[in-house]
C-alpha cells in the first residue's frame, strides 16, 4: 500500500469514527430504558475509545450482571481493579450486582477491589503526615464528643475507631463512645442517643 493510500485510509477511518463516536449520555439512556444489550454495546464502544478507563470497565461489569452473566461481570470488575478502581462501597450498595454476587469468581473480584482500596489507603496514610491521627492531638480538646460506630461496619473497621478513641482518651479528650452491636456503615438509628447526649451539660 502506498503512503498516499495509507493516509487516505486513516483519514477515512477517523472520519467514520467521528460519525459513530460513542456517547456516554446514550449509554445512560439505554440503561435507564432497560435496553441492556444496547447499553453494553455503547459501553464497549466507550471502552474502546478510553481503554484505560476503569469507569467503563465498571459499567460493563454492572451491565453483564444485569444480563445474569456473572463471569463476564467478574472479568470486567477484575480489569477495573487492575486499572485502579477502588469504589468497594459502591459495589456493595449497587443492586445491579445482585446476580453477580452469587458467583464465587465475582466475589473474588470484589475482594480484589477491597484489597486495592486498603492498599491505596495505607499508602496515602503513610505518605501524608496530616492523615496521622497523632497530628491532631490537642486540637479541640476543650470540646466533648459523641462517637457511635457499628461493630459490623465493613467500610471503616471498628478496631480503627477503638484505637482512635483510646488514643484520644489517653490525651484527656471527653468522649462518649457507643459500639452498636451488629451495626453496619450507618444502617442504624442514632437519633435517640444523639438527643440524650445533646441534653447533657
Amino acid at each position: 500500500m502506498s503512503l498516499f493510500r495509507y493516509a487516505a485510509a486513516v483519514c477515512l477511518l477517523l472520519f467514520l469514527f467521528s460519525i459513530v463516536r460513542a456517547d456516554y449520555d446514550t449509554l445512560i439512556q439505554h440503561y435507564r430504558a432497560g435496553k441492556i444489550d444496547s447499553a453494553i454495546a455503547e459501553a464497549n464502544a466507550l471502552f474502546l475509545e478510553s481503554p484505560e478507563s476503569s469507569h467503563y470497565m465498571y459499567w460493563l461489569a454492572d451491565l453483564y450482571s444485569l444480563q445474569n452473566q456473572p463471569d463476564s461481570s467478574a472479568l470486567w470488575l477484575e480489569r477495573a481493579a487492575e486499572h485502579g478502581f477502588t469504589e468497594y462501597i459502591a459495589i456493595l450498595h449497587d443492586r445491579d450486582f445482585e446476580n453477580a454476587l452469587r458467583s464465587p469468581r465475582f466475589r473474588r473480584a470484589v475482594h480484589k477491589v477491597k484489597k486495592k482500596l486498603l492498599k491505596d489507603n495505607r499508602q496515602k496514610a503513610s505518605s501524608l503526615q496530616e492523615n496521622r491521627m497523632t497530628s491532631y492531638i490537642d486540637q479541640g480538646i476543650q470540646l466533648r464528643y459523641l462517637v457511635i460506630h457499628g461493630t459490623k461496619d465493613r467500610a471503616v473497621p471498628i478496631r480503627e475507631t477503638d484505637a482512635f478513641i483510646d488514643t484520644l482518651q489517653q490525651h484527656g479528650y471527653r468522649i462518649e463512645y457507643h459500639r452498636v452491636k451488629g451495626g453496619g456503615h450507618g444502617n442504624f438509628s442514632t437519633q435517640e442517643r444523639v438527643l440524650e447526649w445533646l441534653k447533657q451539660k
